[in-house]
């Protein structure tokens, strides 16, 4: 069965200063060419050294250790693997079977990363480290990050920084996505404070950490999102840091969604800072009693007062700032924005339709 995805050989046949690749390639069925409309394509690029005995040997070596753990024979386990990267990494028919002893390199190298990444998946436990049997290490970073094994040695780990917090950054603005981290156990975890970053790298053949993304900072439950709804207690006040960032800070009053004892709702009073565009924004058009709908992340700050004594503060650092009515003097007036309908003093859920407006709009508010 031919396989539905048209898969065309070319030759590299130039490479300019600008990183552009010019490819040479054949199309033979060029009616096909032209009723499919095609206008982009996927290039592989196919590594063209001869394989090594190391990087056969390294395969072999953690099919061993796979079937070790299985049972299964080092036959059979080579076998099925091979069918099992084929068809999950590859996304192509079995028919493309291939041979440790004559593959192309690029093929080899992604097979034993996938080897590796089944390894830490399935927690198969192995005589040696794999950080000596990878060609990508940042790739198999990734991967224990993932899967929340060390990279050194394998334990379960926890997340080292090695952006530190006070390392040139505003402790206010630290957001954990973005910062850089390596997977290490409690023992390693130590070490590289005792011996230091430099001497650990050269130590274990690290190069750098990984960038914290997203999915890892779901998966190491890192996110911190809330989103309140309110009136502004006082007029923002905007203020400079030595470097001229602007920031501002303003108190919501927040309604709970339920009532007290006395049978009347009750009201948080929460503050709330806002940076850069966003500081300069809120300063420009909200005043005291307006509505405002904030996105941001919940931070907590130790500071000492004036005798001396440690304090705790909680505080929201916003994100975006939009508009919770329709009305630019921030009365108690019908209408929400993108919410629809005239605030009663309840909380609602954003539906995720407001429009920030831009912050060079030195003009009247659209609305």
């Amino acid at each position: 069965m031919k396989s539905p995805i048209d898969i065309v050989r070319g030759r590299i046949v130039d490479i300019d200063k600008h990183g552009i690749v010019t490819i040479k390639a054949r199309y033979d069925d060029w009616p096909m060419l032209l009723k499919r409309e095609y206008k982009e394509c996927n290039i592989q690029m196919i590594d063209s050294r001869p394989l090594s005995d190391k990087q056969r040997r390294t395969c072999y070596k953690l099919i061993r250790e796979i079937s070790n753990y299985t049972g299964m024979g080092l036959d059979p386990t080579k076998e099925y693997m091979k069918l099992k990267f084929i068809a999950e990494d590859l996304q192509e028919t079995a028919d493309q079977m291939f041979s440790l002893s004559n593959a192309p390199m690029s093929l080899v190298c992604a097979f034993q990363r996938f080897l590796v990444r089944f390894i830490l998946d399935w927690d198969i436990p192995c005589s040696f480290s794999l950080l000596d049997f990878v060609d990508d290490v940042q790739d198999y970073v990734y991967a224990c990050l993932v899967s929340k094994k060390c990279c050194i040695c394998g334990k379960p780990c926890d997340l080292h920084h090695v952006d530190h917090v006070g390392a040139g950054r505003d402790r206010e603005e630290i957001i954990h996505e973005g910062m850089e981290v390596l997977p290490l156990c409690r023992e390693h975890h130590s070490e590289v404070h005792v011996i230091g970053w430099l001497t650990f790298q050269k130590k274990h053949h690290l190069t750098r950490g990984v960038l914290l993304d997203k999915h890892l900072c779901k998966l190491y439950r890192l996110l911190n999102k809330i989103i309140l709804m309110g009136r502004l207690t006082r007029d923002p006040e905007l203020r400079r840091t030595g470097s001229g960032t602007a920031v501002t800070s303003f108190a919501l009053a927040v309604d709970r969604d339920f009532k007290g004892q006395g049978g009347e709702k009750e009201t948080d009073f929460i503050d709330v800072v806002a940076w850069r565009n966003t500081a300069e924004f809120v300063s420009k058009y909200f005043t005291k009693g307006r509505m405002a709908v904030v996105e941001g992340r919940l931070q907590i700050r130790d500071w000492k007062d004036k005798e001396g004594n440690n304090r705790r503060s909680a505080e929201v650092v916003a994100d975006n700032v939009y508009f919770g009515d329709s009305n630019k003097d921030g009365g108690n007036r019908s209408g929400g924005g993108s919410y629809g309908g005239s605030y009663d003093n309840s909380y609602q859920q954003p539906s995720g339709d407001f429009s920030e407006i831009p912050d060079d709009d030195a003009g009247e508010l659209p609305f």
